[in-house]
């Protein structure tokens, strides 16, 4: 899910995989993520802003994607 997704990028940022001045810009942050990702059918993601703003604040993904940030090397 879209929310997810952003809980995802919350946590790289937290774990300094990503700068946070990348996620600041949120008009620039949503294109990255049109141009980096896409929905089951491969169409771009569409109503981040919305997304973003009603998004969870902690998914029911939290626990998998911890796991995947700790699994990345630094």
């Amino acid at each position: 899910s879209k929310s997810s997704l952003f809980h995802f990028i919350d946590l790289l940022v937290k774990n300094s995989f990503i700068d946070i001045t990348e996620t600041q810009d949120t008009s620039i942050l949503y294109r990255k993520i049109q141009n980096t990702f896409v929905d089951g059918l491969g169409n771009s993601l569409k109503n981040l802003k919305q997304s973003n703003a009603q998004r969870a604040i902690k998914p029911t993904e939290d626990e998998i994607l911890k796991k995947i940030i700790l699994s990345i090397p630094k």
